[in-house]
């Protein structure tokens, strides 16, 4: 006898976060919301502030988000931007919120 179909929730977007590690290798996994909200407002440089105002408005708390953000900068996720003071994902990774 056949399984049941499984039921997936369709109202709400799926993240997904393609990551290459230092091997070379891609990767594909599932990020958070604030995750990938955080590196996609990184897409282009930006400052500092206005990470942090993101994280802050994906559910970050405001005395954690600067921690949050040096996380993800001692991770590789974040990278100073060249000839700029910001700072932006780096560059192999990819966001893609998909909705299923």
């Amino acid at each position: 006898r056949p399984l049941p179909r499984p039921v997936l929730d369709d109202s709400a977007p799926e993240w997904w976060l393609l990551e290459r590690d230092a091997q070379g290798e891609i990767g594909l996994g599932g990020g958070s919301m604030g995750l990938c909200g955080v590196l996609a407002a990184a897409a282009r440089p930006v400052s500092w502030d206005t990470l942090q105002s993101r994280a802050e408005a994906l559910g970050a708390d405001p005395d954690e988000s600067d921690a949050l953000l040096e996380g993800l900068v001692a991770e590789g996720l974040l990278i100073r931007a060249s000839q700029s003071n910001g700072f932006q994902r780096r560059p192999t990774d990819a966001v893609d919120p998909t909705v299923f």
